[in-house]
């Protein structure tokens, strides 16, 4: 009898995550059928990747944005910035495998590999250097690395509440943090996650920023309903330690100009040690602190962000071969 009963319970268990399951795939189907990219899919490595650009070059730079860890629409994330600043100069938005539109990928996400995706992309999708690259977060990591590696394409460099190869370095998935991944990922594909973003539940977490337009709106929770916490995200967050011993390695950037915007009362613990190892990244670096922001500062304070960026390009002396057409 008590067999009998748990084998009941087991197949209700079963059919409930099915039906859940079923719910999900037939909510992205229905979230995506008549949405198109607002941009460009190309394909590098095998793998097709999402690219979107507005503006015209100038003589300072290509602004790159660079989503953090986590971020399941940068297109939609960097949205802000990108509607303000193309009208200053050319804003690129990219989004790495797993990440918006770009589709997910078996290639190792090391820091090598991601910034050499970063700069194919580029390439392939007809834009120049040099390139002024904002990274949020982990996308500060990228934006080190390529300096590192391709300085003569780099004129700057823009940390948005970037991690340093430090805190890379010593970062820990420790068992509490992979069980709250676990938890959101199965949350996730079991429909949950969907169930209460319909209820109107996840609302302010899914719309954490003022004034978007209703058609970024519904693909930011659209991206985060498909996108949350899936392998690839996982894939690269496994790679920190690596990542920070390999910049670490190489070092700093020289004298490239730097600007750090830091969220130092972010929840984080050490945060402010973490925006001072960015300062010796290099010989012209300069920072601002939002000390009531997020991590996110650019959903808090657009506009400042905005124009610290601006007056941050401004000051970047004019780069050699930088007004090629983008194609």
């Amino acid at each position: 009898m008590l067999k009998s009963k748990k084998v009941r319970v087991g197949c209700a268990i079963l059919v409930v995550g099915l039906l859940g399951w079923i719910y999900q795939m037939i909510g992205v189907w229905l979230d995506f059928r008549n949405v198109s990219p607002a941009g460009k899919l190309i394909s590098i490595n095998g793998h097709q990747m999402f690219v979107s650009a507005s503006g015209q070059p100038s003589a300072k730079g290509t602004l790159v944005l660079s989503a953090g860890n986590g971020t399941s629409s940068p297109y939609a994330d960097f949205y802000p910035i990108t509607a303000e600043m193309k009208h200053y100069t050319r804003v690129v938005t990219y989004e790495r495998p797993g990440y918006g539109w770009s589709e997910a990928t078996d290639i190792s996400r090391d820091i090598d590999t991601m910034t050499n995706e970063m700069r194919q992309l580029l390439q392939q999708s007809g834009e120049h250097p040099p390139y002024i690259i904002l990274g949020h977060s982990m996308g500060a990591l990228e934006g080190i690395r390529f300096a590192q590696m391709y300085p003569e394409e780099v004129s700057g460099l823009i940390m948005l509440d970037g991690i340093s190869p430090e805190f890379a370095r010593d970062a820990d998935m420790d068992w509490g943090y992979k069980m709250g991944w676990y938890m959101i990922e199965g949350a996730k594909k079991l429909g949950v996650l969907r169930g209460l973003s319909d209820l109107g539940i996840m609302t302010h977490s899914f719309n954490d920023m003022e004034d978007l337009p209703e058609s970024i709106e519904k693909l930011k929770v659209s991206m985060i309903l498909k996108n949350a916490n899936n392998r690839m995200m996982l894939e690269e967050r496994k790679q920190f330690h690596q990542s920070g011993l390999k910049l670490l390695e190489k070092g700093k950037v020289g004298d490239i100009p730097v600007l750090i915007l830091s969220a130092p009362n972010n929840g984080y613990p050490n945060w402010r040690e973490v925006q001072r190892q960015l300062m010796s990244i290099s010989s012209k670096a300069t920072q601002k602190s939002y000390i009531r922001a997020g991590h996110y500062i650019h959903h808090d304070y657009p506009q400042d962000v905005n124009n610290r960026i601006l007056k941050f390009i401004t000051s970047i002396p004019p780069q050699e071969n930088s007004t090629k057409k983008a194609d």
